[in-house]
């Protein structure tokens, strides 16, 4: 989980950042969802977005993010990442 933390109340840009950051974090964890391999659709199914970021409870999404699947030899939160990135170097985090 990100967190922002610019003291100033009501400031505009205090408000800007936090808006990015929750847009950043919400993309992130649809990439990381939806890039997650599907077999029976458990380990998809599994993830959740909380306060403290995103989980997985299945003990064996650690393979699945290690590599261990053809339908996502990279993991899932590499490449995401790269998607995040890639957006922010477009300008979609205004």
């Amino acid at each position: 989980m990100i967190k922002v933390g610019i003291k100033s109340k009501g400031f505009p840009l205090e408000r800007k950042v936090k808006r990015m950051v929750n847009q950043m974090q919400d993309d992130m964890f649809d990439e990381v969802k939806s890039s997650t391999p599907v077999d029976t659709g458990r380990a998809r199914k599994a993830w959740r977005q909380t306060s403290q970021g995103a989980n997985n409870a299945l003990n064996y999404v650690q393979f699945l993010e290690a590599g261990s699947s053809k339908q996502a030899p990279d993991g899932m939160s590499g490449p995401a990442l790269n998607t995040i990135k890639s957006n922010l170097r477009k300008g979609k985090y205004k």
